[in-house]
């Protein structure tokens, strides 16, 4: 376990991480209802104080139906989009694989709610789910769980407690038989008396909290750029991540308050073997992995909806990167030009490129710029991995932007930073305009939808990044 994922300290003096508030809600979807955020997969991070470990036993426990794990698509890399409506969906139940079909709605809700590993409750109509809720750590006894490490769980085991392990993986996740020791964590599905029927070792939730939080719904430059980078350092990049399974709109998660925990979870749980490609690449044309990470779009769209909302479920914002900042201008929000400068870029102005899409944080007097961005940068091991970041965009890695995010990122972010040094990004290359859309969006801020009461957009990239991380 690498613990520097979990209690990694900045040189700023503030603690990079912390337990995150397990009150947060997780949704419960049936068809035509999109889920949320998640659980998954590190060891040994501090636990949240959570009702499944308190010592008072519940009067009632609510035992759960159809306890299932999500396996995957039947013969998915065989599968291709066009024939998603008659998809095969396999589950671990009741000691053993089982294949089901989904409800379908227009929406489709089920799947926009599977993830894969990750536990449920099924509502079943013979072969045919009806409805999922996600179990999760967040739940206890009365709810007919009881999450923790080994001592929480192990002394509600009986000799006719089954216990199995969870493996998380690419194309196809695994349960087999187990045992519960030291230093795994478990889910425990409850029996009406309150001993475990079922245990699952699975990967521990991250918890993890970022140390920079925007606030949601405030409309102001500030909180654009502060939004931005909550992610940073925490999410991985996957191509279609942000978009919903079936791949036309947002995703549940890019319409989400705060930075959900699927990202963290699949963060914490990869390294710098990490690729996006071919593993976690959209196979056949749909986004099984959707709840997984972010692509570029899906982490702008995500940055909208955040400073334009104060609850999950609204219009969402994620679009082809190509379009982002013509739309954004025919909203209203601000203009967007095809003739600019290195000098012209501002705080929070948003650039479409051909299959790509950044924001900039700031400009540095030599001329190299700051950027926010989700993008398949190479690990230090040579793997398309990469994620949510601050890069630079100059002509070496003297040029002042990237040293600014070379000093953020390894301070701010030292997994992540273990894991991939700042991307570099050449001038010419990351201002190509290509067909309608494309081109520098920047925010009216006179009247406009947001405001600049501490005057970031005229600021200096150091400056801009002083302000948001406070040193």
């Amino acid at each position: 376990m690498l613990l520097t994922g979990f209690m990694a300290f900045s040189a700023c003096g503030k603690d990079s991480t912390k337990a995150k508030d397990s009150s947060k809600a997780q949704s419960e979807s049936s068809a035509g209802e999109v889920s949320g955020s998640s659980s998954s997969e590190n060891t040994n991070p501090v636990a949240p104080e959570s009702s499944s470990e308190s010592s008072a036993e519940p009067e009632i426990i609510n035992v759960i139906e159809n306890p299932a794990v999500f396996l995957g698509i039947k013969d998915y890399a065989s599968m291709n989009k066009d024939g998603k409506n008659d998809f095969k969906y396999r589950f671990f139940i009741n000691g053993e694989e089982k294949i089901f079909v989904v409800g379908l709605d227009e929406e489709y809700g089920i799947q926009n709610s599977l993830k894969e590993g990750y536990l449920y409750s099924l509502g079943l109509n013979g072969e045919t789910i009806s409805s999922v809720k996600e179990i999760t750590s967040d739940m206890g006894p009365a709810d007919g769980v009881l999450s923790g490490y080994y001592e929480t769980v192990s002394m509600r085991t009986t000799e006719l407690s089954k216990i199995y392990t969870v493996n998380r993986a690419a194309g196809g996740s695994t349960v087999k038989e187990g045992m519960i020791s030291d230093n795994v964590y478990c889910m425990g599905i409850l029996n009406e008396d309150g001993s475990v029927k079922e245990a699952y070792i699975v990967p521990s939730p991250s918890w993890y909290d970022p140390q920079i939080k925007g606030t949601a719904g405030e409309k102001t430059l500030t909180n654009l750029i502060k939004t931005a980078v909550m992610p940073a350092g925490c999410v991985n990049y996957v191509y279609g991540g942000g978009w919903d399974w079936q791949d036309v709109a947002s995703s549940g998660q890019a319409k989400s308050i705060g930075v959900a925990d699927s990202w963290t979870d699949f963060f914490f749980s990869q390294d710098g073997n990490y690729k996006y490609k071919p593993d976690y690449y959209p196979n056949g044309g749909w986004n099984e992995y959707y709840y997984a990470g972010l692509d570029c779009s899906g982490y702008v769209g995500w940055v909208i909806y955040n400073v334009m909302n104060t609850a999950d479920g609204a219009e969402g914002y994620v679009m082809s990167s190509t379009k982002m900042a013509g739309n954004f201008a025919e909203r209203g929000w601000g203009t967007a030009t095809t003739s600019f400068k290195a000098a012209d870029f501002k705080p929070g102005d948003i650039f479409s490129m051909k299959g790509h899409v950044w924001m900039c944080i700031g400009t540095c007097s030599d001329g190299s710029i700051v950027i926010a961005h989700s993008t398949p940068s190479k690990s230090r091991l040579g793997n398309d991995g990469g994620g949510v970041q601050l890069s630079a965009i100059g002509d070496s890695k003297s040029c002042e932007a990237y040293q600014l995010a070379d000093k953020y990122m390894s301070q701010f972010s030292p997994e992540w930073y273990a894991r991939y040094e700042v991307a570099l990004k050449s001038y010419a290359d990351y201002t190509a305009l290509s067909g309608a859309g494309t081109g520098k969006f920047t925010w009216k801020l006179d009247g406009g939808i947001l405001s600049d009461p501490d005057g970031i957009f005229n600021m200096s990239a150091a400056d801009v990044l002083k302000t948001i991380y406070g040193c």
